[in-house]
């Protein structure tokens, strides 16, 4: 696992041998993620299809709504003096811009984060529910 930020560059530009097939902790054919799992040349043509929705200019658009979102995340949590910050923010704020981006119903959001933690940990390990 790379975790310093020269390694994961260098390992991103180089799919061979760093193949992004397998990107699940622990490694497991059982679920592709795209295009993430997937390699030049292919990886290329699935990020032309997405890259409309990620251009900076609808980020840039974004901002208030991205702002509000953090605020009102942060908000839910506030009057407890504390949180867990996985499942209170960090695995809700990307997965819901992400949704806005790409024009998905918020009522699928639970959804979507039970599928993103199936995909990413193999069923091994539940970060939402810290388990």
């Amino acid at each position: 696992m790379l975790t310093r930020a020269e390694d994961i560059e260098f390992a991103q530009r180089n799919h061979d041998p760093f193949s992004m097939h397998q990107i699940t902790l622990p490694a497991s054919t059982t679920m592709q993620i795209l295009p993430l799992s997937a390699d030049p040349p292919e990886h290329a043509d699935y990020r032309a299809l997405i890259n409309r929705f990620f251009a900076p200019k609808v980020i840039r658009d974004m901002e208030g709504e991205i702002r509000e979102l953090a605020v009102s995340l942060i908000e839910g949590f506030k009057e407890r003096g504390r949180c867990e910050f996985m499942s209170d923010f960090a695995m809700k704020f990307p997965i819901t811009i992400f949704m806005r981006l790409v024009n998905l119903p918020l009522t699928d959001l639970d959804d979507l984060l039970e599928w993103t933690e199936a995909s990413v940990f193999s069923g091994t390990r539940n970060i939402s529910r810290g388990i």
